[in-house]
């Protein structure tokens, strides 16, 4: 499994949801998502050892997210819908204003 466009009508995705999936490249959260792992210990987020993650596309619904520990080496970059989220470093680019990848 290396895409994963998740169905509509999810709130939250809790934090270690996708912990450890090694294989999955990409990622669509599905409009309406407003938290992505905003509880459990600081920095637990739902994509954190998700190894070959390279692209991430999240709504403007999302408001609260957890910044992904993406591992040593690696490079994510997230695609977010809105105008703010969180600064970019040097594993994880930040995209503001993006679209919504087409089915």
């Amino acid at each position: 499994l290396e895409n994963i466009k998740l169905n509509e009508g999810l709130k939250e995705i809790k934090y270690h949801a996708f912990y450890g999936c090694s294989r999955i490249k990409k990622i669509v959260i599905p409009k309406g998502v407003e938290k992505l792992g905003t509880t459990g210990w600081l920095g637990d987020s739902p994509f954190n050892f998700c190894d070959s993650l390279t692209e991430l596309y999240i709504p403007s619904s999302v408001k609260k997210m957890k910044r992904p520990d993406v591992g040593y080496g690696k490079k994510l970059t997230i695609y977010y819908e809105g105008a703010k989220l969180f600064r970019s470093t040097k594993d994880v680019e930040v995209v503001l204003n993006a679209s919504m990848p087409k089915e």
